[in-house]
């Protein structure tokens, strides 16, 4: 399975916030904010059975999800906030989504048998 690092994470983050240009690299004090940034919302996300990975090894396939959500949390703290505070639950709702749909699989449908004794 092919993953991402924290330091990909903390530059995609600050890349969508246009914080720096594709060019550069965060800051060490930046990357440490986002990386606190990422550790809270990991915790959250492994409680709602979100994130089943490594919490340094992000698979590609949630990737792009899970930067869009650093990137809403850690917007303010850069003086960008993707929405307003106190809309910031509102707007998880659809990245969660994104997350939701790798991670939860839908019935086959397949009737199964059980016997109780």
């Amino acid at each position: 399975m092919a993953t991402r690092t924290l330091q990909v994470l903390s530059k995609a983050v600050m890349e969508k916030l246009a914080v720096i240009d594709a060019l550069e690299d965060p800051s060490a004090s930046d990357h440490l904010m986002i990386m606190r940034r990422y550790a809270e919302l990991y915790e959250a996300l492994v409680e709602e059975q979100l994130a089943y990975w490594p919490e340094s090894e992000i698979p590609l396939v949630a990737f792009p999800a899970l930067s869009d959500l650093v990137a809403l949390h850690a917007g303010p703290a850069f003086g960008r906030p993707i929405v307003p505070v106190t809309d910031i639950e509102a707007a998880e709702v659809p990245i969660k989504r994104r997350l939701r749909r790798h991670t939860h699989k839908r019935a086959s449908g397949v009737e199964t048998f059980q016997v109780d004794y």
